[in-house]
């Protein structure tokens, strides 16, 4: 990609914005993919952003998202003879997709695994405030003590865990001890699955950690079956290292 050309394309697009009076226009980058068939899965940073048929579509860049340089990485899988997709990056005014251009692109014919890259100018806040990058050292001995916790049943050592998780709830009008009561449901009355092997991968340079058992289910699960329908919850598919311990980003 020719970085050059993408800033000169970008300071074009924010003098048009400002010229035709939308000098508040969040400028954003998308991913947009077309093709005759077959199958992808998108990651930006390591972090899946989309997945699906390989037609007409765009893809939000903003989960992963990272200051400066920033990789998408796409794996796509013919599903039948002839099929073939492009996948672009464009980037441009969010309230108007229409004024969006590309920056990048790249063309598959077969099963393969490409990157386009692309540069994010404007800051990007952290994915929880204080989280930090790290080579990952100690996060297995965390994803353990959790689970350990979760077969205790212990909800106090549980939710220690799981702060920014239990903040972002807070956020959307849950309360603490309403939140609390969930966990201490799910934990005594339903089904406990917890993982042996794990797979542990960094995402976004490091400022966050994927994790998975070794079949790719989740670390934790909890298994509750109702009258009014069966409810699933999983205790720490991707973690960050903030305020000097590992906790649960996401659930």
């Amino acid at each position: 990609m020719n970085f050059n050309k993408s800033k000169a394309l970008a300071g074009g697009l924010i003098a048009s914005c400002i010229a035709t009076g939308a000098a508040a226009c969040e400028m954003v980058h998308t991913a947009h993919h077309e093709g005759s068939g077959g199958a992808y899965v998108m990651l930006l940073n390591d972090v899946e952003v989309g997945s699906g048929f390989a037609r007409k579509g765009s893809v939000s860049l903003t989960r992963g998202l990272l200051s400066g340089q920033n990789t998408v990485t796409i794996n796509y899988a013919p599903m039948n003879d002839g099929d073939a997709a492009r996948f672009s990056i464009h980037y441009g005014c969010k309230a108007d997709p229409q004024s969006t251009q590309p920056v990048a692109s790249v063309d598959f014919d077969g099963e393969a695994s490409k990157s386009l890259v692309f540069d994010q100018e404007t800051p990007v806040p952290l994915p929880y405030p204080g989280a930090q990058v790290t080579d990952g050292a100690g996060l297995e001995e965390a994803v353990r003590a959790l689970q350990t916790a979760v077969l205790a049943k212990d909800v106090d050592a549980v939710l220690a865990t799981q702060k920014p998780v239990v903040a972002r709830l807070e956020d959307q009008g849950h309360s603490s001890d309403r939140i609390k009561q969930h966990i201490t449901m799910m934990l005594t009355k339903g089904e406990i699955a917890s993982a042996q092997g794990l797979i542990i991968v960094p995402q976004m340079n490091g400022l966050t950690w994927r994790v998975w058992g070794r079949q790719y289910q989740p670390a934790i699960s909890v298994h509750l079956e109702q009258g009014s329908g069966d409810v699933y919850w999983t205790g720490g598919s991707r973690w960050i290292f903030v305020d000097g311990a590992w906790a649960v980003l996401e659930p």
